[in-house]
């Protein structure tokens, strides 16, 4: 789990995985119809995936809302400065869920400059 920018060495780095985990929330009234997750990387595509619809009957009335969780597994994926977006697609339009940023080393060297020096000063 990343609480913070990535940070690259270069302007262009492939990693192993990247996992990114929805979770989404509908009132039982209105459960979704469909739903694709949705990630786009820096310079890339977008990748989509369709999530399951199948969730545990909730057997208590006092529950109020359907919640899918789901896991994307993207392999492979080559990161650039940036922002990562996720977002997610149902059938009444696109929700954003987040994102975060892609940095070089140099970019995160320099602000940490940046900001030290600016607590110096302060």
């Amino acid at each position: 789990m990343y609480a913070h920018d990535l940070i690259i060495p270069s302007n262009e780095q492939q990693i192993n995985q990247l996992v990114f985990f929805f979770t989404i929330e509908t009132p039982k009234s209105k459960p979704c119809e469909s739903l694709t997750l949705k990630v786009t990387f820096p310079g890339s595509d977008p990748i989509e995936a369709p999530a399951s619809l199948a969730v545990v009957p909730n057997t208590d009335p006092r529950r109020k809302l359907i919640i899918y969780r789901q896991p994307l597994l993207i392999p492979m994926p080559i990161l650039r400065p940036g922002r990562i977006v996720a977002s997610v697609v149902h059938e009444s339009g696109e929700i954003e869920a987040g994102g975060f940023w892609v940095v070089t080393l140099e970019e995160a060297q320099k602000a940490l400059a940046t900001a030290a020096t600016a607590a110096k000063t302060a």
